[in-house]
C-alpha cells in the first residue's frame, strides 16, 4: 500500500486515498484531548492509544453517571418542595420526604449488609412488640 489508507466515500466508486501520516494527524487532537502527550502519541508504543481511549470512555461514562445522579437529586428535591407547597396550599402541614442520606455509589461490604439487615430485624421486632402491646391493651380493656 506504500503508506496509504484507502477510504470509500459514501459508496461511490472513486476512492479517496489518504496517507498514514494524514490519518494519524487527523486523530492526534482527539488523543491529545484524552491526555496523551505529543511524544507518547508519535514516538511511544502504539498500543498506548487503546489505553487512553479506554480511560476516555471510562471518564466519559463516569461524568455521565454523575450528571444523571445530580439530576436525580434535583428531581427529588423539587418534587419534595412542590409536594410541601401543595400541602400548604391545601391548609395541611407538609412532611419532608427528602432522602436522609446520599445514594450509595459503591457496592456494600458484607459488614454493611449485615448491619443493615440487623437494623431492619430490630425495627421489625419493635413493630411486632408494639402491635402485641396494643393487642394486650385491647384484651385487658374489654
Amino acid at each position: 500500500m506504500d503508506g496509504e489508507v484507502s477510504e470509500d466515500t459514501s459508496g461511490s466508486s472513486s476512492e479517496k486515498k489518504i496517507t498514514y501520516g494524514e490519518f494519524f494527524r487527523e486523530w492526534f487532537p482527539f488523543y491529545k484531548n484524552c491526555g496523551m502527550t505529543y511524544d507518547q502519541y508519535w514516538f511511544d508504543d502504539p498500543s498506548l492509544v487503546i489505553d487512553y481511549f479506554r480511560a476516555y470512555i471510562l471518564a466519559r461514562d463516569e461524568k455521565n453517571y454523575f450528571a444523571w445522579l445530580n439530576g436525580f437529586y434535583n428531581f427529588v428535591a423539587f418534587s419534595d418542595a412542590l409536594s410541601n407547597f401543595g400541602a400548604g396550599l391545601a391548609g395541611k402541614r407538609g412532611n419532608s420526604n427528602y432522602m436522609t442520606e446520599p445514594i450509595k455509589i459503591r457496592p456494600q461490604t458484607e459488614e454493611e449488609i449485615e448491619a443493615e439487615n440487623e437494623m431492619k430485624r430490630k425495627k421489625f421486632v419493635a413493630a411486632l412488640n408494639r402491635f402485641h402491646a396494643r393487642m394486650e391493651a385491647k384484651k385487658n380493656a374489654g
